[in-house]
């Protein structure tokens, strides 16, 4: 059952409504991304707000998936089961808890995309918001599927079929002419006293009327079966993805006129953490963020900006991004902690902790640029800095500690020379965003918690002793009743749980603990981000000096070895990803007259003796997926393993993502470059 986004406050209410029983009624299923962890915020703020008891688990893929929605049935209070960016391709309709002896309903909050057509077409258990980027009329219904069924049962002795060719084969033919033979018998009995000659005439062509007219019922059976398959496969066609979830709760807050500014700061966060990881294109970003802007500014925040005349007052008309910064006042409100601050921030990687060199050089945008790794790169960016007025002394020390007045006049030369620049387009130097106040000293971008949280999503290193991790899952995981929390979760079972599991729980609390305003947290996961997109970086360049980028019709790729000293860090499917656009970005930058190709990263884990393959395309203006422009890796993953016989193991909620036996890597290598 579709809910549209303009009626969302029906299905809180419906939540709340379940809850007046008490209990721990409602249970939160949550992804393992930055989003996820932004809509989970809003949501636990607003059953708190009503006194509701709830429960959040993280879940990492699908096996976790169905093992947590599995340890549910002993829950006997719950009522209210909510999806957070997970399930959405899942058929729930078939699960235990959406069969009509049950009390509960099912909430999918997912913007992966394609939806499982089970649950759009599902009446009253499965609950999904339309958030306008569904496709809904080309979702197939059930019938579609039953009638397949149905037509390919009758076509098994048919064989193969094709589009183009409707041509009746032997045993289709053998059928009609019993049928013919029937008729005949008929028609002779009705014609027994006309003259032989006429009979027969008349025989014929009453016999090739229904002859052809049988005919046409079956190549339209075989057209409506096609059409048929043709829009499932179509609507099943690789993946993209919808609106931030986080902006979908902030939707609900908005209706239920309960919204504030740390909302709107996770949904800020939110639809960032889309724009990082390829989610969505720049000109979606700079539509969502601009509703973002909208409501900064009705909520009473202005803008503030290093090239900003105070003097004159905003104005209706600056409520849209202009080109150039409008002038506007700055209140006293901006020092005000929680302030959320409208900025333009140079697509400098972590600049604010950094130092403008390093967050220059290690940036993508500058790096794919200026050809970061050749020579002629480097001095091409210590010429950049010059020109801009900065030393290069200066630009090697920690960005806080600059001299103020170059960091004033930093944006403002940097425009000046990128507008100036003839060899390269700057053009796109500076991305609209947002700072927000922390405390009376300490304010920080939109961009850097978000590298901040996700650097922290996806460590491999232990960031808190078992005892702290149990603390953080007894505060956060429910409202109340602690006690049962504690029977489930014990120190013990912490140190029992798998290693690597262990530390997706633990990143999953400490991630949400650093988005709750822990700023010793905060500072951590920054100083983390900073190291793995150092090698991050560095493995990129790696491979383009090492001409270890291979090149087939249909798309590019990479194979990192298990010895490779890095290797640790690309355990986790967002880090590679992270490779792979910036892999993507150089391509572009270099080549850009030429058709862009998937880029693939594989990593050989030689422990597990497996590999770890992800996939990304490149779409629209930034190589973003949305409902046009799809990432059909997932689809190809799934043609290339059926037709080497080789097994692959789709566990992450994106279907880009696989991991594969090393025994079976080359057999399906070799048939994904040989198809079409």
């Amino acid at each position: 059952m579709l809910i549209p986004l303009h009626e969302i406050r029906i299905v809180f209410e419906k939540i709340s409504k379940k809850s007046l029983d008490g209990g721990t009624s409602v249970v939160i299923l949550c992804s393992y991304d930055v989003d996820s962890l932004c809509a989970t915020q809003i949501l636990t703020g607003l059953l708190k707000n009503e006194g509701i008891i709830y429960k959040i688990i993280p879940v990492s893929g699908y096996s976790d998936l169905n093992k947590q929605i599995d340890k549910l049935r002993e829950n006997k209070e719950l009522k209210s089961l909510i999806f957070i960016n997970n399930g959405g391709a899942l058929d729930l309709t078939t699960a235990w808890f959406a069969q009509e002896e049950t009390k509960i309903r099912a909430y999918v909050f997912d913007y992966h995309r394609p939806i499982s057509h089970s649950n759009i077409n599902s009446t009253k258990k499965i609950i999904l918001i339309d958030d306008g980027y569904f496709n809904i009329e080309e979702c197939p219904a059930d019938e579609d599927f039953a009638a397949l069924g149905i037509v390919d049962d009758e076509d098994d002795s048919d064989g193969d079929d094709d589009i183009g060719d409707f041509v009746d084969d032997e045993q289709e033919n053998l059928e009609e002419e019993k049928m013919f033979d029937e008729q005949k018998g008929i028609l002779e009995i009705e014609v027994e006293k006309k003259d032989l000659d006429d009979e027969e005439e008349e025989l014929i062509d009453v016999g090739k009327k229904r002859k052809e007219n049988l005919r046409m019922k079956r190549r339209a059976e075989k057209r409506v079966k096609l059409e048929k398959k043709e829009r499932i496969a179509n609507y099943y066609r690789g993946n993209y993805f919808g609106k931030s979830i986080a902006g979908v709760m902030y939707y609900i807050a908005q209706q239920l006129n309960k919204e504030n500014l740390d909302y709107l700061w996770y949904w800020i966060i939110g639809i960032t953490d889309q724009l990082v990881h390829n989610r969505i294109s720049f000109s979606q970003y700079e539509e969502f963020i601009n509703e973002c802007r909208n409501e900064v500014l009705r909520m009473g925040t202005f803008v503030t900006d290093n090239n900003i005349d105070y003097d004159q007052e905003i104005e209706e008309e600056d409520l849209e991004f202009q080109p150039q910064t409008r002038k506007m006042k700055l209140e006293t409100i901006n020092k005000k902690i929680g302030t959320i601050i409208i900025e333009r921030e140079l697509r400098f990687f972590l600049l604010r902790n950094w130092t403008l060199y390093d967050s220059m050089y290690y940036s993508n945008y500058i790096a794919a640029k200026l050809s970061i790794w050749r020579e002629r790169g480097k001095k091409e960016l210590n010429k950049l800095i010059t020109k801009v007025g900065v030393p290069l002394e200066e630009a090697q020390q920690q960005y806080k500690y600059m001299n103020n007045k170059l960091k004033k006049q930093l944006k403002e030369k940097i425009l000046d020379i990128f507008e100036q620049q003839s060899d390269y387009d700057f053009s796109d130097a500076l991305l609209h965003s947002f700072v927000r106040q922390i405390d009376t000293k300490t304010q920080v971008s939109a961009q850097d918690l978000t590298y901040a949280l996700s650097a922290i999503l996806e460590a491999p290193r232990d960031l808190e002793s078992p005892e702290e991790i149990l603390n953080m899952i007894l505060n956060k995981s429910q409202n109340s009743r602690s006690e049962e929390t504690k029977s489930e979760y014990s120190i013990q079972n912490v140190l029992m749980t798998d290693g690597f599991e262990y530390n997706r729980i633990k990143n999953f609390w400490y991630a949400y603990e650093t988005l709750s305003g822990d700023l010793q947290k905060l500072e951590k996961g920054i100083e983390m981000a900073i190291d793995m997109q150092k090698k991050t970086m560095n493995e990129a360049l790696f491979l383009i000096e090492k001409r270890n980028i291979f090149t087939f019709e249909d798309f590019r790729y990479c194979l990192i070895k298990s010895e490779n000293i890095q290797e640790k860090i690309f355990n986790h499917p967002l880090t590679l990803q992270k490779l792979a656009i910036l892999m993507l970005t150089f391509f572009k930058e270099q080549r850009k007259n030429d058709i862009q190709k998937p880029f693939l990263v594989c990593v050989h884990h030689k422990k597990a003796k497996t590999y770890l393959i992800v996939g990304i395309s490149p779409f629209g203006e930034n190589f973003i997926t949305n409902n046009e422009d799809r990432n059909e890796f997932g689809t190809k993953f799934e043609a290339a393993a059926d037709k080497s016989k080789t097994r692959i193991k789709i566990d992450n909620f994106e279907s880009s993502v696989i991991e594969i036996h090393e025994d079976d890597f080359e057999a399906f290598l070799e048939e994904l470059t040989e198809q079409n």
